[in-house]
C-alpha cells in the first residue's frame, strides 16, 4: 500500500498502471492481482487506509474549541501531504469520479469518507455555536475550503517562494482562521 500511495502521488491516478506497481514492489502482475481486482480497488483500499489514519488522529483531539480541532486537522492534512505512507487527498478528489468504490455507500472507502465528512460537519456546527465561525457560512463551504487548501501544496512555485514549508502551512491556517471568523 505504501508503494501504491507513493506512485499515485508521483504520477497521478490516470498515469498509474498495475504493471509499474508490480515491478516497483518486486512481484509479478498476476501476484498483484491476487491482492487487488484492479487499479480502482487498490486505490480505494489505499484511500481507506489513509482515511483511517486521519480518523485515528481526529479521535485524539479533545478538550479544545472546535475551531482549534479543525485547524489541527488541516495542519495534519497539509503536513501529511507528502507522507510516504499517506495518500494525497487532492489525488483522491481528482480520481473520485473514476472510483466506483467511493460511490458505493457500503465500501470501506466510502464509509470512511462519510464518517470523516460527518465528523467535520459536527465540528463546524460546534465552532459556529461557539462563535468562532460565521453562522451564515454553509458547512460544506468551510469543509471545502479545508480540502482546497491542499491544492496550494501542488504548486512548486509557491513552495520555492518560502524558505520553510512550515511557513506556508502557518499562512494557510491563518488565512483559513481569518476567512471563517465572525
Amino acid at each position: 500500500m505504501h508503494t501504491a500511495a507513493r506512485l499515485i502521488r508521483e504520477r497521478g491516478y490516470a498515469n498509474l498502471n498495475m504493471d509499474d506497481l508490480a515491478e516497483e514492489v518486486g512481484i509479478s502482475k498476476p501476484t498483484l492481482y491476487q491482492h487487488f481486482s484492479g487499479k480502482e480497488e487498490m486505490v480505494a483500499m489505499t484511500f481507506a487506509q489513509s482515511m483511517g489514519r486521519l480518523e485515528s488522529y481526529m479521535a485524539t483531539l479533545e478538550g479544545e474549541r472546535s475551531l482549534d480541532h479543525l485547524l489541527k486537522i488541516i495542519r495534519y492534512m497539509l503536513t501529511s501531504h507528502d507522507d510516504p505512507n499517506g495518500l494525497d487527498v487532492s489525488i483522491i478528489l481528482d480520481a473520485s469520479g473514476a472510483l466506483h468504490h467511493l460511490k458505493d455507500p457500503n465500501s470501506p472507502s466510502a464509509e470512511a469518507q462519510s464518517r470523516m465528512v460527518e465528523y467535520l460537519h459536527q465540528l463546524v456546527s460546534r465552532a459556529k455555536a461557539e462563535g468562532d465561525i460565521r453562522a451564515e457560512l454553509p458547512n460544506t463551504v468551510v469543509i471545502g475550503a479545508m480540502f482546497s487548501s491542499m491544492a496550494i501544496l501542488e504548486s512548486p512555485a509557491i513552495l520555492r517562494e518560502l524558505d520553510q514549508p512550515a511557513q506556508l502551512i502557518d499562512a494557510i491556517l491563518e488565512f483559513f482562521r481569518r476567512g471563517v471568523a465572525p
